[in-house]
């Protein structure tokens, strides 16, 4: 499964590098961001609504990873929007794409995903009028000062609700940095080249007892589970990507995954240095913007 991922992965970045050769191609990606995200919201919609989910995945497999991609597709929307070469017809849809990533967002209820949203979209809109100030770019901000505030009002409780939330934060009671603790030790034990893809979900739980048990001490303390075994042969895995390849592949892993970070952000910089006087090189920026956004938000 891990390496069925991979090489779609890299079948990904391959079939990008040989296609992306003018500015159509970027404006092709751009309305498929667009539809992509306009068809999972009306997803989420149905799973808000109809089926009651307080907190929508779409058509992944948690509620994190779709809130990352969705604002990794909605921040370079709205750079798009705001370049001053995409017509009117353009820069609709790529606001209601990126207005529709926004709303997945705020659907997903998930704290970090909600302040990069917020933080990447100001930052955007700054760098546009930056670039210019004209009648067009007015009114689109215009439209999405109005229609975050019409979601804000609409979400605010639900998103006070979870931004208040503390249980899960209090440093005492933070089972995550337990999770990574588990991960430390995998990696101890193997830090060349960590215990194998997909592997660190089997060992980490029971009959396995070497990693199981620093969970299990951990719980063990005040009102949490009970140190029984039988509760500890599904244990959760870390929700920090460094942490996971850190004990799945070891340096090796983190190594090469730092430097895929590295190239790739270096590369957007790049472009946005050499096309800074076109509207690919504020794309190239704004992608570069949501890079960090998304490197930084994989450590947690």
């Amino acid at each position: 499964m891990c390496l069925w991922k991979f090489l779609k992965g890299g079948a990904v970045l391959a079939a990008a590098y040989f296609f992306f050769k003018e500015e159509k191609d970027i404006e092709l990606l751009m309305a498929t961001f667009a539809l992509c995200l306009i068809g999972q919201l009306i997803y989420v919609l149905k799973q808000r609504y109809f089926e009651g989910f307080y907190r929508v995945y779409g058509g992944f497999e948690h509620s994190n990873p779709l809130a990352m991609w969705s604002y990794f597709c909605s921040i370079p929307l709205l750079a798009a929007a705001l370049s001053g070469k995409a017509s009117w017809k353009q820069s609709i849809l790529y606001i209601v794409g990126a207005g529709a990533g926004a709303v997945i967002v705020v659907l997903t209820v998930t704290r970090t995903s909600l302040a990069i949203v917020g933080l990447g979209s100001a930052m955007i809109i700054g760098l546009s009028l930056m670039r210019g100030v004209s009648v067009k770019r007015l009114i689109i901000v215009g439209v999405l000062c109005l229609g975050g505030l019409l979601v804000s009002v609409k979400a605010f409780d639900t998103i006070y609700q979870r931004v208040t939330t503390t249980n899960d934060t209090d440093a005492n009671n933070d089972l995550r940095k337990v999770l990574n603790v588990m991960s430390r030790a995998m990696f101890d034990d193997h830090p060349v080249a960590g215990v194998g893809w997909n592997n660190s979900a089997i060992i980490n739980s029971r009959p396995y007892p070497t990693y199981s048990v620093i969970l299990e001490r951990w719980a063990s303390k005040g009102d949490r589970n009970p140190a029984n075994p039988i509760y500890y042969r599904t244990n959760p895995q870390t929700e920090s990507l460094y942490w996971l390849i850190i004990s799945e592949n070891g340096l090796l892993g983190i190594v090469s995954w730092v430097m895929f970070c590295l190239i790739t952000f270096l590369w957007c910089v790049e472009n946005a240095i050499t096309y800074r006087n076109s509207w690919a090189g504020f794309i190239f920026l704004a992608i570069a913007i949501v890079l960090c956004f998304a490197y930084g938000h994989s450590f947690l």
